[in-house]
């Protein structure tokens, strides 16, 4: 089972990785959107329903107790007008509870139609209300009257069992509705509890999804970047031999395969450069031409031809730059010929000239030259190249051939006077 998990796991990581980059870092947004979405419906829901209960009290709930304490409240009203008519000794002030009593039950039929009670409990309630107001108005009667107390006594107390009853019935109403309004507002609370429980572990849940994706995004994304730049870098650094690995199917795999092709294609190029290049040195070393290369921006001149030799020094002891070649120069011939250079560089005049060098070990060459200068699109030179050809034998035989036609002259001079 591990092995098998560990291979799912590097599939399913390949397979993101393949994803194009646009893909992957869009992942961000959307998890983003869809923790989003995610939250709001779960505050709706649990929105809804702290709204159902909110409802609910101030509806039916908190009406229902309001009612109950008025009903309880309303019997102790009616059962003291009785007991003032009595102590008043005034029948006319039975009225006045009967007045009452009428409140208590358009109370009752009152909530009855806003359903605030069970109708069985209502019902029960005005069966024992009337029952109460009958034997308690009668008993009142009785003592207005001055009834005998062998008649009263009974009476009193059948008035008071139903009194109490009446009370007790009403004060159970009043505590089941204060419960019930106590129940909601405790579920209330817990409702804003929850509601503030689910938004921290969502946000936790979110920002930890989040933070997933970000690295799962970055470790995709800036792990085979850094090896194309690393790669990129050493190929600038000259290295064309940098192992590149063949990447995934996205845009960075395709880029790693391009700067492998690129190694592969510059290493083919170089290989073939130096072939020509030796090539070439080869040839140069075997013909009486030097070509150079002259960087005017660096100031670096590269000699292809035996310059050491020609000029007396070791392999690699001529001056690679401009300085070197001035110094060699005839001191007859130097001012000229660095006027003929300047005149080409600045004006673009022609560059074919002849001059003496005056080698290491005093030897005075004779050379032949001609160069052209590249030049920017500004028209400014960054970089010369031309051919130096060694006529030092060509001249030297001019002059034995000069002094050889001097001597046959003289010669012919002198028998012309013998004769």
């Amino acid at each position: 089972m591990g092995p098998r998990s560990s291979a799912g796991r590097v599939a399913r990581w390949r397979r993101f990785r393949d994803l194009p980059v646009r893909a992957r870092v869009l992942l961000l947004p959307l998890a983003a959107g869809l923790g989003l979405v995610a939250t709001l419906a779960v505050l709706v829901g649990i929105g809804s329903r702290h709204y159902a209960l909110l409802t609910r009290l101030e509806r039916r709930l908190h009406p229902a107790l309001e009612s109950a304490r008025d009903l309880e409240a309303l019997l102790g009203v009616i059962h003291r007008s009785l007991q003032d008519a009595v102590a008043a000794d005034e029948p006319a002030q039975l009225e006045s509870a009967d007045a009452l009593g009428a409140t208590f039950r358009g109370r009752l039929a009152a909530a009855r139609s806003d359903g605030l009670f069970p109708p069985s409990d209502l019902d029960r309630l005005a069966r024992e209300f009337d029952s109460y107001y009958g034997i308690a108005r009668g008993t009142a009667e009785q003592m207005i009257e001055g009834a005998p107390s062998d008649r009263l006594l009974p009476a009193l107390e059948r008035m008071q069992r139903a009194h109490r009853t009446l009370r007790d019935r009403l004060r159970q109403r009043t505590v089941a509705a204060e419960a019930a309004v106590a129940d909601a507002f405790d579920e209330a609370r817990a409702s804003r509890a929850l509601v503030t429980g689910v938004i921290a572990a969502m946000g936790t849940c979110g920002i930890g999804l989040l933070l997933l994706v970000s690295l799962a995004v970055s470790r995709s994304v800036t792990g085979p970047l850094a090896e194309a730049v690393a790669v990129a870098d050493r190929l600038a650094a000259g290295d064309l031999h940098v192992p590149v690995a063949p990447g995934g199917a996205d845009e960075l795999g395709r880029l790693m395969r391009a700067m492998r092709r690129m190694s592969e294609n510059l290493s083919r190029l170089v290989v073939e450069l130096r072939e020509s290049e030796e090539r070439f040195r080869v040839a140069a070393q075997n013909v009486s031409d030097i070509v150079y290369d002259w960087d005017i921006v660096g100031g670096r001149l590269e000699w292809l031809g035996d310059i050491d030799g020609r000029l007396g020094y070791p392999p690699g002891g001529f001056p690679r730059t401009l300085q070197g070649w001035v110094e060699a120069l005839h001191p007859e011939d130097r001012s000229r010929v660095m006027a003929e250079l300047h005149a080409h560089l600045e004006q673009g005049a022609p560059f074919r000239t002849h001059y003496r060098t005056v080698g290491r070990d005093g030897r005075v060459l004779y050379w032949r030259e001609h160069g052209t200068a590249l030049r920017d699109a500004e028209g400014r030179p960054y970089r010369m190249i031309g051919a130096m050809s060694d006529v030092t034998a060509q001249r030297e035989a001019e002059a034995a051939l000069r002094r050889s036609e001097e001597q046959l002259r003289q010669a012919q001079k002198m028998e012309a006077v013998g004769r």
